[in-house]
């Protein structure tokens, strides 16, 4: 009898909780795992193209400056033309010039060609390419009266000597085939050919010269 009360009593202990209505705790939901999308590492972000001012390194030497290109001299003016000018063939320069009356072409030699208008007026024109600036080293330290691009009158022996060059062109349907370019100087074809020099002639005689110079054109 003592048995069997020890095993109800027992019994009744274990199922005690469950008839009295108490429910077990429910068991804590697991933690969730803390949220590292935040710290999670981003894509990465694509390289950029380098700025003009970037791909400079920063001690890069500046570039030097171009030089400044030396301004054109004012074109010098020199007297007018005489009205009664004539034209003259220059077959030799495959042009004409605009002489004084009277005016014919003397002797061709080594290219230079003479024109002669009275006892004063002798000058000569030939077929040049050489720079200008060349040829005016030819004056040496001679005293400049009158100066441009082209064109030098400087004082000489007592008068006074130019050198002129003149660019002419052809008809366009040639594309420059048919363009010439003269230089011309005052005194006879043979002073330049032979003797490299000629004498001054006056200032009047001089701008003249140069007015018929610059007249050239290809015909």
């Amino acid at each position: 009898m003592l048995r069997s009360t020890t095993v109800l009593l027992a019994t009744i202990s274990l199922l005690g909780p469950a008839c009295d209505g108490a429910q077990t705790p429910a068991a804590k939901p697991a933690a969730k795992k803390a949220d590292n999308s935040e710290t999670k590492d981003k894509a990465p972000v694509p390289a950029q193209p380098a700025t003009e001012q970037e791909k400079a390194a920063p001690d890069a030497p500046a570039e030097p400056e171009a030089p400044a290109k030396p301004e054109a001299k004012p074109v010098a003016e020199f007297p007018p033309l005489a009205a009664d000018a004539k034209a003259l063939d220059v077959m030799i320069l495959g042009g004409k010039l605009m002489a004084p009356q009277g005016a014919k072409l003397g002797m061709n030699i080594n290219g230079w060609q003479e024109i002669a208008a009275g006892k004063t007026f002798v000058m000569v024109a030939k077929e040049s390419y050489d720079k200008f600036s060349e040829l005016k080293k030819e004056i040496g330290d001679a005293k400049i009266v009158v100066e441009d691009d082209s064109t030098v009158v400087y004082e000489k022996d007592g008068g006074f000597g130019f050198i002129a060059i003149v660019e002419a062109k052809g008809a366009e349907e040639y594309e420059g085939e048919a363009d010439r370019r003269i230089e011309c100087r005052e005194g006879s074809s043979k002073e330049w050919a032979i003797q490299k020099k000629a004498k001054g002639h006056p200032r009047e005689v001089i701008d003249q010269m140069v007015g018929v110079c610059r007249s050239f054109a290809v015909e």
